[in-house]
């Protein structure tokens, strides 16, 4: 599968994600909590990840991520609710 033309690879195709993913491709939900999705993403395709913080806790010691926008290479940007630190390990483990 080329991975260039292959950003992201609904659930729906593959059927259930394994608990391990194959080398470079991770599982994701993205969205809100109205509308998740869930995707499996070659992780060669994220261009960068940039927390959004709570206006309100910003200058404090601890700001608080409100959640991720997560760029890919071809051009769209994911919505994650996750911790930053455990997306970072997450992209880690699965970048082999």
């Amino acid at each position: 599968m080329n991975k260039l033309l292959y950003l992201l690879l609904p659930l729906s195709l593959l059927g259930s994600i394994p608990n391990d993913a194959p080398a470079d491709w991770m599982p994701l939900e993205y969205g809100d909590e109205n509308g998740k999705q869930s995707c499996i993403i070659h992780t060669d395709n994220i261009v960068s990840v940039h927390p959004v913080f709570d206006a309100d806790t910003l200058m404090s010691r601890k700001p608080v991520v409100l959640y991720l926008d997560v760029y890919l290479a071809d051009g769209r940007n994911l919505t994650i609710y996750e911790e930053y630190e455990d997306f970072k390990k997450k992209i880690t483990r699965h970048n082999r």
